[in-house]
């Protein structure tokens, strides 16, 4: 089902070629990746255990938590720590994090400018 705010490649409907091209732009890196990680499983032979959707909400599953100015990793299930290694990739250990992960901070309003005359 296409959602009408889908933000995905295939919703053009910009106002200026600027925000066309960064849109193309970001559809083709999100490309690339995917293909790098298409290959990947199939050099893992990953495709035997699970579909690529399948991988991506596995690795949605890791979960970062901050309580009281500290950050701490949620467990990895045993599927995430398999699909971490056939990548190559370390589970992240937030014991050796300098700093704590911040929430980004709203923008301030600009005031507004009225013309007296």
């Amino acid at each position: 089902m296409k959602y009408r705010n889908n933000p995905g490649p295939d919703r053009l409907s910009v106002h200026t070629d600027k925000r066309m091209q960064n849109k193309v732009f970001v559809a083709f890196i999100a490309l690339v990746i995917r293909a790098a990680i298409h290959e990947t499983m199939r050099q893992q032979k990953m495709f035997k255990r699970m579909a690529l959707n399948q991988l991506v909400l596995a690795i949605a599953k890791l979960k970062v938590a901050t309580v009281n100015g500290k950050t701490f990793l949620r467990p990895a299930t045993k599927e995430l720590k398999t699909n971490f290694e056939a990548f190559g990739i370390s589970l992240p250990d937030f014991n050796t994090l300098k700093h704590p992960l911040s929430v980004p901070k709203k923008r301030e309003r600009k005031p507004e400018v009225t013309n007296v005359n």
